[in-house]
């Protein structure tokens, strides 16, 4: 995609053609969206190929014959992403082909039902407090304040590898960082924000945004640099086996903010839900599986002497 427009107040027909620089067909999705919808496409015309299959004319043959396709898909072990991305791609690039297909979505629906996705473990407050302890120990404050931003914030992991020292406002009690365009800020055309309350995170942040230049980034080794990094705290408090991944600190951030307030609404606000439901399948799945988790002995220790280390160096720099 292109270069978001946000300034919508251009006075004249040139000042607007001069800004729209990507044909309109191209800003309907991100291009790493776009890019999912082809590949799963392009599987399905290798299976057809495979299978000496012609496409069907009719849509009726051509819902039998991904329905055919989704069967064994099934039973060959696929993830159910390749159904999901490959309708949604066929409705893209072909919108004609909306609700023309039922028996492909039944069968998805079911698929849905029998095999629920394998989400992100939730990471506790005292969790992630020690893992920026870990990171405050290794030399690593970048890391450490990010951890903590993304868990207090609730922040989706690309909207925290985007953020600069100009995304932030940290006069005052309360702090804020400006999220720009996010992922549900896009579906409504509007810049999302989100406040910081906890003194903690606002020390550190403060601390890191003293000296830095408006365009420094939060976390200056990039992306892949912040995934290499939190697996290797994750492996570090031996915690291998669980599916803990960067997404954990966004829905153990949403989980604690709401055993905190107890409303479904403000964590739905602050996560940036448009949708409810969807908050509340989240949320609660979130809680359920915290209730299950159980922590070995040497993780704890880990926890206890990092946790140490977190509020030792974080009240020095208070």
């Amino acid at each position: 995609m292109g270069k978001k427009i946000t300034a919508l107040n251009l006075r004249n027909k040139e000042e607007r053609k001069k800004t729209r620089t990507v044909p309109l067909k191209n800003l309907i999705i991100q291009a790493s969206t776009e890019k999912r919808y082809r590949d799963a496409l392009t599987a399905y015309f290798k299976w057809m190929a495979k299978n000496s299959l012609d496409f069907p004319e009719e849509m009726a043959d051509f819902d039998l014959m991904l329905s055919d396709y989704f069967c064994e898909a099934w039973e060959d072990g696929e993830g159910r992403s390749l159904i999901s991305n490959l309708l949604a791609g066929a409705q893209h690039f072909a919108p004609q082909v909306k609700r023309q297909i039922p028996g492909a979505w039944r069968l998805l629906n079911a698929w849905q039902r029998n095999e629920t996705p394998a989400r992100a473990t939730p990471l506790t407050l005292e969790q992630v407090q020690a893992f920026s302890g870990y990171f405050l120990r290794n030399h690593k404050p970048h890391m450490a304040v990010g951890v903590m931003l993304a868990f207090h914030c609730l922040l989706r992991p690309g909207e925290l590898v985007k953020l600069h020292a100009s995304d932030f406002h940290l006069e005052g009690k309360v702090g804020v960082v400006n999220l720009g365009l996010t992922k549900s800020g896009l579906r409504q055309g509007a810049a999302e924000s989100v406040t910081i309350t906890d003194s903690t995170v606002l020390s550190m942040l403060r601390a890191w945004h003293l000296h830095a230049s408006p365009g420094d980034p939060l976390l200056p080794a990039g992306p892949l640099d912040f995934r290499k990094q939190f697996q290797g705290v994750v492996a570090a408090f031996h915690l291998e086996g669980q599916l803990f991944k960067p997404y954990s600190l966004r829905r153990g951030g949403a989980t604690h903010h709401f055993r905190c307030v107890g409303t479904l609404s403000q964590t739905c606000v602050r996560g940036r839900w448009s949708a409810e439901k969807t908050a509340r399948i989240y949320i609660n799945d979130g809680l359920a599986t915290l209730a299950e988790f159980r922590q070995e002995k040497r993780t704890h220790a880990q926890i206890a002497k990092h946790l140490d280390i977190f509020f030792r160096l974080t009240k020095l720099s208070a």
